[in-house]
């Protein structure tokens, strides 16, 4: 019987992890606010654009919302998509205020850098308003408005007098009032803004 006895070398790294270039941005669509004072009136598009120098494994990302509890990860699988670049939309139609955070892993188990946004401010509901009205002479009447938003809060209350497209009174603190003095018959109508513009 012969023996021969081969004598192999691995070197310490050689099964080692490979340390990829993980990178990535965020984009919303629309680029700027489209209501006022920072706020969105409308869904908001948010693209994670993420990159590996080989292969892509895993996206992960969450929306967190100002006063709420930091929701868990969401995964989305890419692996079958063999890619070492991809953009993931997603939208935003909840109102509140919002950060968009996502972070890539590749292929071999890298994680990457967290990727956040600016703040998102989405308000796509109208304030609510009602109207009372209350005798303080034989002419005059005092009209109060009780309006509220949940998301933006009130900016202005408006009152128009029968159908004047210009307001006869505004008022911007509470509580909001108009004061007037008439006789007939007359329509008087509040008109509610938000801070976000709806």
């Amino acid at each position: 019987l012969c023996f021969v006895f081969i004598s192999i070398n691995i070197s310490s790294n050689t099964f080692a992890k490979t340390v990829g270039t993980l990178d990535g941005s965020i984009t919303i669509n629309p680029a700027e606010p489209n209501g006022d004072h920072e706020w969105y009136i409308t869904p908001v598009d948010v693209t994670f654009h993420a990159e590996d120098d080989i292969q892509l494994a895993y996206i992960y990302y969450r929306i967190t919302t100002e006063d709420e509890t930091n929701p868990n990860w969401i995964q989305v699988d890419i692996r079958n998509q063999l890619t070492a670049k991809y953009d993931l939309t997603i939208s935003m139609n909840k109102d509140g205020v919002h950060i968009a955070i996502f972070y890539t892993v590749d292929h071999i188990g890298n994680i990457g850098p967290t990727h956040a946004s600016d703040l998102i401010r989405i308000d796509m509901s109208s304030p609510e308003v009602s109207l009372r009205k209350e005798q303080i002479s034989l002419y005059e009447m005092k009209f109060t408005a009780n309006a509220t938003d949940n998301t933006s809060d009130i900016y202005t209350v408006k009152f128009y007098v029968d159908d004047n497209i210009e307001p006869t009174s505004e008022d911007t603190t509470l509580p909001y009032e108009f004061n007037w003095k008439r006789i007939g018959i007359h329509t008087i109508t509040a008109k509610a803004r938000d801070v976000a513009g709806n």
